[in-house]
């Protein structure tokens, strides 16, 4: 099955069966893709849609699926991920990119940009790549943001759950912990602000 609207084109790999149970619908500017009912579909062979177009703002993965993405160059990107899916991404190339997981989920991309901001509120991980000029980490879950191999100017790390944060900082890291997570930090920064309430620590690596 195959959708083309103006530049984006959506192609749907499913067995014949199981095509019409497959959605494709826009829905206010966005590109959704769901069963109907929401039901679960069980196949023989792997369920697979390629999208391809010209405009990339915002990936919202909500279950259990996967989504690969290829280089990308956008002003500003969300990623968001509610389940236990997984997203990657090969290169995002912006201004300004946010990372949010809610669940058990992991994203992994690999980083060229002005600021990131990565959110992880259950027990799921991001791992990035790349370079940033500010990065911005908070996780309230038992989750671990590992970010030690992008290069980031300024880190402002908060947590206030279990889980760990690992970076790497060349200028500030100011590190705010008022739970059970650590935050790794590699590099020399020239300087390391620390707020601690609670069991956690800012432990440098190298």
């Amino acid at each position: 099955m195959s959708i083309r609207v103006q530049s984006t084109t959506v192609r749907v790999e499913a067995d014949e069966n199981l095509q019409r149970h497959i959605q494709v619908s826009n829905s206010r500017g966005y590109l959704v893709i769901s069963t109907d009912r929401d039901r679960c579909l069980r196949s023989s062979n792997p369920i697979a849609v390629h999208i391809t177009t010209p405009n990339l703002e915002k990936i919202r993965l909500a279950g259990s699926g996967n989504i690969d993405c290829g280089a990308f160059d956008t002003p500003d990107m969300e990623v968001e991920l509610d389940g236990s899916g997984n997203i990657y991404i090969d290169r995002l190339i912006t201004d300004h990119a946010e990372f949010t997981i809610d669940g058990s989920g992991y994203i992994e991309s690999e980083v060229d940009a002005f600021s990131v901001e990565s959110t992880i509120e259950g027990s799921g991980e991001i791992r990035l790549f790349g370079v940033t000029d500010v990065a911005d980490m908070l996780i309230t879950g038992s989750g671990r943001i590992r970010a030690n191999e992008m290069d980031a100017n300024d880190c402002y790390a908060t947590i206030t759950g279990s889980g760990d944060i690992y970076t790497f900082v060349f200028d500030l890291l100011d590190a705010t912990i008022s739970g059970s997570g650590s935050v790794y930090y590699y590099g020399n920064p020239s300087q390391v602000v620390k707020r601690i309430s609670g069991s956690g620590n800012v432990i440098r690596r190298n």
